[in-house]
């Protein structure tokens, strides 16, 4: 999908360290700036909570921790934000 010619606006979906959500526009952003619902949104803290809780910054991710899981948890994630927030921003996931 490509984002509105007029606005370019690209809005990407990928956890940071000790960020409280995984929204990143111009900068970390939350739901409520794209008017996500809250069930969307309770989503996204959940599978953030879940890096913040099995990803560290040098040993990598915890054993036994389902990555391929988290993935593809995180690209269906990002699909729903697409159909939330509409044609006007393109949701990538990843970064």
């Amino acid at each position: 999908m490509e984002p509105d010619a007029a606005s370019n606006r690209v809005l990407r979906i990928f956890c940071d360290y000790d960020a409280e959500w995984p929204l990143w526009e111009t900068g970390l952003q939350c739901p409520e700036d794209y008017g996500l619902s809250e069930e969307l949104s309770s989503r996204l803290a959940s599978w953030n909570e879940d890096f913040q809780q099995h990803m560290h910054w040098e040993r990598g991710w915890a054993e036994g921790f389902d990555v391929h899981e988290w993935n593809d948890s995180g690209r269906q994630i990002a699909q729903e934000v697409q159909r939330e927030v509409g044609e006007g921003v393109l949701v990538v996931y990843g970064v």
